[in-house]
C-alpha cells in the first residue's frame, strides 16, 4: 500500500517546503517524529506546529509521543519540568475526595497496601491509610501537603471556641465558611474567586452575622510559656489575603479578626501527624498600626505585608474581648471610620 504524501494534509506551501527540505515527504515520516524533534528543524516554529496539529487532527493522525516530554500535573493538567511523582498517604475517603475534586477523576499512578497512620488530608489516625502517588508539579504538591495543617488548625479553633469562648458568649455560634480542601488548580484569568474568610460568628436566635475570623497557620510561636519551635519575629500575610479581609468587611459590614495557629509536625512512620499547639488573634485596627513594610516572599513571586507580632494576643483572651462587648466597639469604629488600610 502506498503511503500518502504530505500533499494529502493540505499544509501551507511554506510549511510543506520546510518539511520536505529535511527529507520529510510522506505522512509516515512525519508521524514518526515527536513535537520536540519537529521544533528542532530550522525554520519550523510554533505557528507551523499549530497548523500541523490541525491538519493531522483532520486526517485522523497524530505525532509520536515524546518519551522525554515533561510530565503532566494531575491537579492543573499542564506539563512542566518540575512535575514528578508525589508520595501522599491518604485514607480511602480523602482519596476519593481528592481524586474527584482536585485530580479530575484521575486515579493514582500507584496505590500501596493499607496501614495504620495519619491521613495527609484529614490527619486522623486510621487503619485504611495507603500510599497513593500522583504526578504533581512543585506548587501543587506543596499545596496538597499544606491542606492537613489547615484542617488541624481549623479543628483547633473550633475546639477553643467550644471549650472557652462559648462560655462567655452563649448567644453566639461559630461556623466554618471556607473548609480547607484540595481543589482543581485553575488559571488566574479564569478563577475570579469571591473573597471569603474562614469563620463567621452568628447569633443563635436571629442568625445575624456578628464578626468573622481569617485563619492562618504556621510552625512558629508568637508568645507563651515553655514555647515549642522557633519564635516568629514578624508576621507575613500575602497582599491578596489582606485584600480579601478588607473586601469581606466592606461587603458584609462586620469586623474580621486575624488568627494565627501554630501547627507542628510529628512523625508517625511512614506518615506524619500535625499538632496544633497555640493560637493568637488581633483586629484590623491593630494590624494597620503594626504594619511595617511590603516585601517579596523568599523564593516566591508574591508580595507580602509584614507586621510586628506585638499586635497579637493569646487566643484564650478573645473570650474576655467578647464578654466585655469589645467586638461591638470594633464594629462601631468600623462604621464610623471605615475599614483601615492594612498595608501601604
Amino acid at each position: 500500500m502506498r503511503v500518502p504524501s504530505l500533499a494529502k494534509l493540505q499544509l501551507s506551501p511554506r510549511v510543506q517546503r520546510v518539511l520536505e527540505a529535511h527529507g520529510i515527504k510522506r505522512t509516515s515520516g512525519l508521524t514518526g517524529l515527536n513535537e520536540r524533534e519537529l521544533l528542532a528543524i530550522r525554520g519550523f516554529g510554533g505557528k507551523g506546529l499549530a497548523e500541523l496539529y490541525e491538519a493531522l487532527d483532520a486526517a485522523g493522525l497524530e505525532l509520536t509521543p515524546d518519551p522525554y516530554a515533561p510530565y503532566v500535573c494531575a491537579r492543573h493538567g499542564q506539563a512542566s519540568w518540575d512535575t514528578n511523582i508525589a508520595d501522599l498517604f491518604l485514607c480511602d475517603a480523602c482519596t476519593a475526595k481528592w481524586q474527584r475534586d482536585a485530580f479530575a477523576g484521575q486515579p493514582p499512578e500507584y496505590e500501596g497496601g493499607s496501614l495504620k497512620g495519619f491521613c495527609l488530608n484529614c490527619n486522623v489516625l486510621s487503619k485504611d491509610v495507603r500510599l497513593r502517588q500522583w504526578l504533581l508539579c512543585g506548587t501543587c504538591e506543596r499545596v496538597a501537603r499544606s491542606i492537613g495543617r489547615s484542617v488541624v488548625a481549623e479543628r483547633y479553633v473550633m475546639d477553643r471556641w467550644n471549650d472557652t469562648i462559648a462560655r462567655y458568649a452563649p448567644a453566639l455560634i461559630l461556623e466554618s465558611t471556607d473548609e480547607p480542601t484540595l481543589m482543581r488548580r485553575e488559571d488566574k484569568a479564569s478563577s475570579q474567586k469571591r473573597a471569603e474568610i474562614d469563620f463567621i460568628s452568628k447569633t443563635k436566635k436571629t442568625d445575624r452575622n456578628v464578626f468573622g475570623f481569617e485563619l492562618k497557620t504556621g510552625k512558629s510561636y508568637i508568645s507563651g510559656a515553655a514555647p515549642v519551635g522557633s519564635y516568629m519575629g514578624r508576621f507575613q500575610l500575602d497582599k491578596s489575603d489582606c485584600d480579601d479581609i478588607v473586601a469581606v468587611m466592606e461587603r458584609e459590614k462586620l469586623p474580621v479578626y486575624l488568627l494565627h495557629v501554630q501547627v507542628i509536625d510529628r512523625v508517625h512512620p511512614p506518615t506524619q501527624q500535625y499538632l496544633a499547639l497555640a493560637g493568637w488573634w488581633t483586629d484590623v485596627f491593630r494590624m494597620a498600626s503594626h504594619f511595617e513594610q511590603i516585601r517579596r516572599r523568599p523564593r516566591e513571586t508574591r508580595d507580602a505585608a509584614y507586621f510586628d507580632t506585638s499586635m497579637f494576643e493569646p487566643l484564650d483572651t478573645f473570650a474576655d474581648h467578647v464578654a466585655r462587648g469589645d467586638h461591638r466597639t470594633v464594629a462601631r469604629r468600623l462604621k464610623k471610620q471605615g475599614v483601615p488600610a492594612l498595608y501601604r
